[in-house]
């Protein structure tokens, strides 16, 4: 019995790191996608000789690296 409840344990654990990973992954592409979504706005302003703010563009990549760090901490 003891060896099964270790067993049980194991895999819990295993579970837990498997969905925490997941997660991560996840939220990762949430913010890969965002990332995407701001350049393509950048370089169609660029492209049709429209206004940007480089500063807010500037900010918000600043804002996604620093999810990004925090979620592998």
């Amino acid at each position: 019995m003891y060896d099964s409840q270790l067993e049980d344990e194991r895999m819990r654990a295993e579970e837990n790191i498997l969905n925490t990973h997941l997660e991560a992954v996840k939220e990762e592409a949430q913010l890969i996608q965002r990332e995407g979504e701001m350049i393509t706005t950048l370089e169609r302003a660029i492209m049709n000789e429209e206004e940007y703010d480089m500063r807010e563009y500037l900010a918000d990549a600043r804002q996604i690296a620093m999810q990004k760090i925090q979620m592998y901490e």
